[in-house]
């Protein structure tokens, strides 16, 4: 069996035939992940069985709603083996056959994109130049209107008609953009505050929280400048730490080191995992592998608008039929050779 439907129901098997037999609820979302048949088999195994139904690929999420031979009590225990953290959880963020084209659509840019990311999840988006992954952020991220697709912020829709779920959406997400463009007429302490003013946030709660932001990214004796008199890698910080002042449900970084001096990529990187630890999650487009590498749980390698490779490291490894212990950028090389040349 394929993919399947909203509701369908498969049975957990383990290998003893007087073992017990894990009913589960398949609980598709509006968008999806495929899972590896590697990733598949690992986590089956990891309750000591396997699917009846013989999956290939699973999306979305399971539910256990039945446990043949155990207490009530004890599903839980059960639950907690077959189904995988975090990944497999509900989706903070939701992507599903995104589409942006330009010049009346004889250049597509983006090409049925489809994505997501759950609790404590970093994923990696890459790729090589032109491959879109700039315009797909941006139109994620409501800033740019897509031809056609389906982006949800924790369940709400980005591009709701009622303007409360769009803002909601908007509400719990961080971006900071490749090319860093702060308002020219605004010091570096008015960009934090008028983010604070936008999202709403108590002042006994921002204000710390800035300090703090201006310590960790050393920017408190620049404070009172604008962005005239700053260099490009403090321009930059202005909007790192104004994408992570009202602390975002979900991030999104693009080229986020760039002009960054060592100081302040340790604090974004401490940042990125401090928020992933607490239930966030983030979505990091870099060109720097060794940043992705260091920093995402999973990477998507996108080529000619689409996603061609998806996973862990160790799964695009191999994928590229490499050797234990290839980089990702080995992997990458591989998987987007292979990619273009389609």
């Amino acid at each position: 069996m394929g993919r399947g439907r909203q509701g369908k129901r498969a049975r957990l098997s383990s290998g003893n035939p007087d073992g017990p037999k894990v009913q589960l609820e398949w609980v598709l979302p509006r968008s999806f992940l495929p899972v590896p048949r590697s990733e598949f088999r690992t986590c089956t195994q990891a309750a000591g069985g396997h699917f009846d139904d013989g999956f290939n690929y699973w999306h979305g999420h399971f539910n256990v709603v039945a446990v043949m031979g155990l207490k009530p009590t004890e599903i839980s225990d059960v639950a907690s083996k077959v189904i995988p953290a975090g990944r497999y959880a509900k989706k903070l963020l939701e992507v599903e056959g995104l589409w942006k084209g330009f010049d009346d659509g004889r250049v597509q840019a983006v090409a049925g994109l489809s994505l997501c990311a759950g609790p404590g999840e970093v994923v990696g988006l890459v790729g090589p130049n032109g491959a879109g992954k700039t315009t797909a952020i941006r139109c994620i991220c409501g800033i740019m209107r897509p031809d056609k697709g389906h982006v949800a912020i924790d369940g709400k829709d980005i591009r709701a008609v009622d303007s409360d779920e769009a803002l909601e959406a908007r509400r719990i997400l961080g971006f900071v953009p490749e090319v860093p463009a702060p308002y020219e007429n605004l010091t570096v302490w008015d960009h934090l505050e008028m983010i604070a003013q936008a999202y709403s946030l108590p002042e006994r709660e921002w204000r710390p929280r800035a300090e703090e932001l201006l310590d960790l990214f050393d920017m408190r004796e620049k404070r009172h400048e604008l962005p005239l008199r700053l260099s490009k890698g403090m321009r930059q910080k202005i909007l790192i730490m104004c994408a992570l002042l009202h602390e975002p449900r979900v991030l999104f970084l693009d080229e986020p080191l760039i002009g960054i001096d060592p100081k302040g990529a340790r604090a974004l990187k401490d940042q990125v995992r401090r928020l992933a630890a607490g239930g966030s999650c983030a979505v990091v487009s870099s060109h720097i592998l060794s940043l992705v590498e260091e920093l995402c749980s999973r990477v998507a390698v996108m080529v000619k608008g689409v996603i061609v490779a998806e996973g862990t490291i160790e799964e695009l490894r191999r994928r590229a039929r490499l050797k234990e212990g290839a980089t990702l950028e080995d992997a990458f090389l591989a998987v987007t050779a292979g990619a273009e040349e389609r």
